[in-house]
C-alpha cells in the first residue's frame, strides 16, 4: 500500500462530505421503498439556487477590479442590449444553440484593462464560454477539447444581467 500524506483540514472535509454522502445514499434507499416519499426531489434545483446566491453574496464584499453591485454604465447597457437583441431576434436558418458570439478582437479590447463584455461577465450579467473544437477518440468517453480561435467566445444573459438591464432602461 502506498503512503500518503494529508494535510488534516482536507482530511477532515472530506470525512464530513463522506458522512453527508451517506446520509444522501439513505435516503435515496428510502425514496425508492417507501410509496409516500415525494418521486421527485428538487435538490439539484434547489442546490444551483442557493450556490449562485451564496457566490453574488461572497462577490459583493470581493473588493474585485470590477465591483459586483456597481450600477451599468452606457457602454455596458448597450452591450447588453446588444447581447439581447441578437439572442432574442436571431437569423433564421441558423442551427444549433442561440447565443451571442464574442469575436477574439472584440474580447481583447486594445487600449483596456478589461473588454465590455469581462465588465459584464464580472458583474454577474453575461456567462460567457469559450468555443472549442473537440474530438471523440475510439474506446474514450470523453471527447479531448481545444480552444477555436477564429470562433471566439459564446454569451448569454444571465437572470441578473436581464434585471439590471430592465432596471437601466426604466431608468
Amino acid at each position: 500500500m502506498t503512503t500518503v500524506t494529508v494535510d488534516l483540514a482536507d482530511l477532515e472535509k472530506l470525512v464530513f462530505a463522506a458522512a453527508a454522502i451517506k446520509t444522501i445514499e439513505s435516503a435515496l434507499q428510502q425514496r425508492r421503498n417507501d410509496p409516500f416519499i415525494r418521486e421527485h426531489l428538487d435538490f439539484t434545483e434547489a442546490h444551483t439556487r442557493c450556490t449562485q446566491a451564496m457566490r453574488e453574496a461572497s462577490r459583493r464584499n470581493a473588493g474585485t477590479a470590477v465591483p459586483y453591485d456597481e450600477p451599468l454604465t452606457k457602454e455596458e447597457a448597450k452591450a447588453l442590449q446588444y447581447v439581447r437583441d441578437a439572442v432574442t431576434n436571431p437569423d433564421r436558418g441558423k442551427s444549433g444553440p442561440v447565443m451571442f458570439n464574442i469575436s477574439v478582437a472584440d474580447k481583447a479590447a486594445e487600449g483596456q484593462a478589461m473588454s465590455v463584455y469581462d465588465r459584464l461577465q464580472a458583474k454577474g450579467c453575461l456567462k460567457v464560454g469559450q468555443w472549442s473544437i473537440a474530438i471523440v477518440w475510439p474506446g474514450e468517453d470523453r471527447p479531448n477539447l481545444w480552444p477555436d480561435p477564429e470562433r471566439g467566445f459564446g454569451a448569454v444573459l444571465t437572470d441578473r444581467g436581464r434585471k439590471m438591464l430592465t432596471e437601466w432602461e426604466s431608468a
